[in-house]
This record gives structure tokens, sequence and C-alpha cells, in this order.
């Protein structure tokens, strides 16, 4: 099995000196310090490391950093087809233009507020953000079984996190009658603090718990960036047998070595487990030929991209139709080519 320790290790020993992440746990590895390529700056800038003043805050936040306590016991569903996530411009489209039974929706897309940039350009979201799941009835959804993909950039990933007791998120959600619930995909940077990784796992395992309790069935999100993660993973879902899909968010691994790590979890997850895997985004072109059975993509099927197309032809139509309303302009409506009515998954 190939491992991202060999890969990505720093040549000096001075790597080991950057970062105290092993003093709070024995599940963090000499190895995986040995993968951090700058000092932990203790700032909370991309996430929370072992120089941050109130850490152990955050590890009891997350219950701690073992998998062995965070217990999923709702179903989660088999997914063996391709998911398309739906944009906005597509709610209000009959539920036949999608023929797939299975569809999704970001999380985004069910809040009552959309992040703002502030005056000094910085993305926020607002305090009184709320789960707002009128979306659901729209026409789009109808009749279908809907994934919800809790997803997103990490403004509001964090804030929903911080505000889910009193924006009362668990018992929200689970008033959607969701299909499926995704685990939260809390950022995990390559090459920084092995402590911060891991407490981002464990909260994202403790949003899948916390919704289990209540019945909905979640697919958890294995986001693994080192060979100690991809094992903590498999032994987890090995004590879950209840789990048939998960996901892995690979929109954002735009770089060799971070397809790299997917591709070594895809790897050992379909070597060592019975689960069908979702790729909610990129598909790595690398993968193993013995893996792609297990493999299922979800994105949005360039349904936005079309949605801009088809809008630009009807405004341009609406343009066209007015000019011929003018007696003196003698103008042939322009051929438009009609828009796609169906996406077939």
């Amino acid at each position: 099995m190939r491992s991202s320790h060999n890969r990505h290790r720093q040549t000096s020993l001075l790597a080991y000196s950057m970062c105290d992440a092993d003093q709070f746990s024995v599940l963090i590895k000499q190895e995986d310090k040995g993968l951090v390529r700058a000092p932990c700056p203790g700032n909370y800038h991309n996430m929370v490391d072992c120089h941050c003043e109130d850490i152990q805050l955050f590890i009891d936040e997350a219950r701690g950093l073992d998998f062995s306590n965070k217990r999923v016991t709702s179903s989660s569903p088999l997914i063996t087809n391709a998911i398309p996530v739906i944009p906005k411009d597509w709610f209000d489209r009959p539920p036949e233009t999608i023929h797939s039974n299975i569809i999704g929706i970001r999380l985004g897309d069910i809040l009552n507020r959309r992040p703002y940039r502030n005056s000094a350009k910085t993305l926020l979201l607002s305090d009184d953000v709320l789960v707002d799941l009128s979306v659901l009835k729209r026409p789009v959804f109808r009749g279908k079984k809907v994934v919800l993909f809790a997803t997103g950039i990490d403004v509001v990933i964090e804030k929903v996190w911080h505000r889910r007791l009193t924006m009362d998120l668990f018992q929200a959600i689970a008033t959607g009658n969701f299909y499926a619930v995704t685990g939260m995909n809390f950022s995990l940077f390559l090459h920084e603090c092995p402590l911060g990784h891991l407490i981002n796992l464990n909260k994202s395992l403790v949003f899948c718990e916390e919704l289990s309790k209540l019945g909905v069935p979640v697919i958890p999100h294995v986001y693994a960036i080192t060979d100690t993660h991809r094992e903590m993973w498999i032994k987890w879902l090995q004590n879950h047998p209840n789990i048939k899909t998960v996901l892995i968010n690979t929109q954002m691994q735009r770089d060799n070595a971070s397809v790299h790590e997917v591709e070594l979890t895809v790897e050992k997850l379909a070597a060592e487990t019975d689960v069908n895997i979702i790729l909610n985004g990129r598909q790595p072109k690398q993968l193993l030929n013995t893996t792609r059975e297990r493999v299922v993509i979800s994105h949005q099927f360039n349904l936005k991209n079309q949605a801009i197309v088809e809008n630009a032809l009807v405004r341009q139509y609406e343009e066209a139709a007015k000019l011929m309303e003018q007696p003196r302009l003698q103008r042939a409506t322009p051929k438009l080519r009609s828009p796609a009515p169906y996406l077939t998954l």
C-alpha cells in the first residue's frame, strides 16, 4: 500500500520540533509531526493547532480525539448511482427535468442567510443564521429522495457549527426528512498541525452522531490526509457495518499532493471495507480499476452553467420580441436553440 508519509515527509529533523501535537494524544505519531512544514502558529487562522492557548476547549468540543467514542446507530443508505446536486437556478423546474430519483442539496441552500463581505472585504455569515427548509417545497424536489450535502466554504461550516446549539441545528435538520445527510467537511490542510486535523475529523463525526440519535440516516465524511487518518477510519467503519456509503469532498483538491491523498484513501476504503464512496466534486484519474465500481460521483453536472445559458437565451428572446412590437423595425425574430429539458443520470 502506498504511503503519504513516505511521499510528503520532511528531510530535516527540524520538522519534529515545530509541532507539539503528540503531547496531547498517543494517536498522533512522530511521522505525522514529520509532515508539518511550518511552526504551528497558534493564531486560529486556518484551524486550531497545538500552540493555541485554549486548545483543550476545542478537544473537549470534539469529545476527544479518538473515533471510538463516536457511535452512529442510524441507517446509512447504499448509494450506487451518480447524484446531481441541484443549484438554486433549477429549484423551480419540474421534477421530471431531473430523471435521477436521488438528488442533492447543499447546506448553504437551506440557511436563511447567505455569506456577505464587510467593509474590509472579509467574508462573513450573520449571527442570526437559521435552518430554513422551505426550499424543499420548490418544484424540483417533489417526489425526490434528497441528500443534504453538509459541505461548503469554511465561513459557513464554522459559523453553523459554532451556533449549532443556538439554532437547534440537529433537530432542525431532522425535520427535513432527508434521505441522508453527509458529515460536515471541516477543513484539513496538508502539512499543518495533526492535532487540528484530529479535532476537525472528530467534529464531523460528532455531527453525524447527533443526527443519528434523532434517527437521521447519515453518510460520514471520510476526509483523510495521512496514513494515521486512514487507519482510524478503517477501524471505525469496520466497527460500523451499518454504514453503507461514505463521502469524500474533492472540490478543493487541486494539486497533485492533495489528489494523491484522495487516491490513497479510496484505495484503502475499497480494499478494507465494503462501503461505497461518493466523490463530491472531481474524480481523480489515477484510481485503480478495481475501485471504480465502488465510486459514485456527485456534483452539479453543469446544471448551473446550463441555467446561465438558458436564462441568457430567454433574455435575448424577450429583447427581440420587444423590438418586433415596434412597427418601424422589421427585424426577424432570431432562431433560438431550445433548452435541453432533461438531465438523465
